[in-house]
């Protein structure tokens, strides 16, 4: 979603790796693209690094927690949660088929919340290759960046309906 970001991300990850030769790496999975990019480096290095993702801690009204939060107003910020409360409403609301309704629902959701909407998609959780229509069993990620005061925010949810009950979220 952000053309030559990853690449970048890959070369210095690839330089961290090569010197300290970590026996563990630890990740928060509130960058979950990051997570699966940097997942894929160390399996193409065929690095016995184990990359250990840690889960999104949160606020109490569903905000992750982030360093670019302090650069919100006590406004900005009441309105930011309305990023979980979206994809708490995708993660209920999925059912196979197209999910452009769907997608469009969330992205109207958070515009209605004083977000512009970098993106919001759908995606295999295991690839990140981008899901349109779903088959009903492939588990999925929700991916949003979204901008609010010049703030741009990102989150993500594994979308339980898609795991068979597993990765329960607590929304």
């Amino acid at each position: 979603f952000r053309p030559g970001h990853f690449q970048g991300v890959c070369q210095v990850m690839k330089r961290l790796l090569t010197i300290v030769s970590p026996r563990y790496l630890f990740m928060g999975q509130k960058d979950y693209q990051q997570c699966m990019v940097v997942s894929r480096l160390l399996q193409l290095m065929k690095s016995k690094t184990e990359l250990i993702t840690a889960p999104t801690v949160r606020q109490a009204d569903g905000l992750a927690l982030s360093s670019r939060n302090q650069r919100l107003s006590p406004g900005a910020k009441q309105k930011a949660a309305a990023i979980y409360k979206t994809l708490c409403f995708t993660n209920e609301n999925i059912k196979p088929g197209s999910l452009s309704r769907l997608q469009t629902q969330a992205e109207t959701s958070l515009t209605a919340s004083g977000f512009t909407v970098d993106y919001l998609a759908f995606s295999r959780a295991d690839t990140l290759e981008p899901v349109e229509s779903w088959d009903g069993e492939t588990p999925l990620v929700c991916l949003v960046a979204a901008f609010i005061e010049n703030v741009r925010l990102i989150d993500n949810m594994k979308l339980s309906n898609t795991a068979k009950g597993t990765n329960k979220t607590h929304c």
